[in-house]
């Protein structure tokens, strides 16, 4: 695989490249890519890759790290209907709460307990 390429082709190739295929998924992007090698090949080896890169799994770690520290010795009792709520209150920690919409909520079930689950 060469890297090694004047500026302006690749400047040209990226000007091409943007225009043909701007409202395209990701799945037709590569089959177009496949047909047209010849064509765009800095665009090929770059797609090249960056496919061949790995993918972050930091969320994922971010999440088992919150449950472990969670899911203690003294913990190890509650259901897990408990601990999932529990797990997504504190890995969404940022996500902004409506306090207004929560109470409104909570006064038309007219019950003493309202399940708190996240909604959009």
């Amino acid at each position: 695989m060469r890297l090694r390429c004047p500026v302006y082709k690749q400047l040209a190739e990226l000007e091409l490249w943007s225009h043909c295929n701007t409202d395209k998924s990701s799945s037709e992007i590569c089959e177009i890519l496949e047909d047209t090698v010849i064509l765009y090949p800095n665009i090929h080896n770059i797609l090249k890759v960056l496919l061949t890169m790995p993918v972050s799994t930091a969320s994922a770690e971010r999440s088992f790290s919150c449950l472990r520290r969670m899911k203690t010795y003294l913990r190890s009792t509650m259901s897990e209907t408990r601990l999932t709520g529990l797990a997504l209150m504190n890995i969404h920690h940022d996500v902004a709460i409506n306090s207004e919409k929560v109470l409104r909520d909570f006064d038309a079930t007219g019950t003493r307990r309202i399940p708190l689950l996240f909604q959009d």
